[in-house]
């Protein structure tokens, strides 16, 4: 367990350190404000825009996520697209015309958050999708098989590695955490910077497995279990539970 927890972290630095020359362009040094935060009157940071990347010749030590779509992407509802990743295993790099694909076939996509849907580079929310758009369960990057997924966009971590280490601990400590794995994403043939490919928090065998609350259960030990919480908002400075959501609810 140590061995692997070592290699695990090992991994993680080797995400920063490792890749396409794109990701110092990407992440310079942070100045103060410019950006919006959920903390109040805490200080937030501003990232400038990455520089433009000639995705023909990226080569990168990280898989590679391209995805196309004709329509508009926005935060209210998926739109169709069709995404491919690039994986050559073996320390081999990874460019956008490869053929060793981990995954290819059509997602809906859309903008994931509120204050961060005012950076520049956004995060989004995946549900992999069969020919007849219904969500189908895949594996993505060695992650057990679902249809949900989100990409979480470092914008303001000059590590990269914030979320990714803290779900890592939290799995050493004996609990549930979005897997993950570093990736460089292209969207609409436009490079869009280093993103964080992890599990969408949820119930399921290999997500949240708690039991599925029925209508009947309604006192006692019934309602010990089955919930899943979740705070999206900042209000005056305060976190703001936005629902109490059963675990029916997906």
């Amino acid at each position: 367990m140590k061995t692997q927890s070592k290699s695990l972290r090992r991994g993680l630095l080797c995400a920063a350190v490792c890749v396409s020359s794109s990701i110092y362009a990407q992440f310079p040094p942070f100045g103060m404000g410019g950006g919006m935060s959920p903390f109040g009157d805490m200080p937030s940071y501003s990232t400038p825009e990455p520089k433009e990347i000639d995705v023909e010749n990226l080569a990168s030590e990280l898989p590679l996520v391209i995805i196309d779509t004709d329509q508009k992407i926005n935060s209210a509802k998926k739109v169709e697209a069709h995404m491919k990743i690039v994986e050559n295993k073996k320390g081999k790099l990874n460019h956008v015309n490869d053929t060793c694909l981990n995954y290819e076939g059509n997602i809906g996509i859309k903008w994931r958050g509120n204050s961060s849907l005012a950076l520049s580079q956004k995060k989004y929310t995946i549900t992999t999708r069969n020919a007849d758009g219904q969500s189908v369960d895949v594996s993505l990057l060695d992650m057990p098989a679902e249809s949900d997924w989100v990409m979480l966009a470092p914008y303001n971590d000059v590590s990269l590695l914030r979320d990714a280490f803290a779900f890592e601990m939290w799995r050493e400590m004996g609990h549930w955490a979005p897997r993950t794995r570093m990736v460089e994403m292209i969207l609409n043939g436009k490079y869009v910077g280093v993103y964080v490919l992890c599990e969408k928090i949820k119930r399921g065998t290999n997500r949240i497995d708690i039991n599925r609350l029925k209508e009947s259960d309604i006192a006692g030990r019934d309602l010990t279990g089955g919930y899943i919480l979740r705070c999206g908002r900042w209000i005056h400075g305060k976190p703001c539970l936005m629902g109490l959501h059963l675990s029916k609810e997906e």
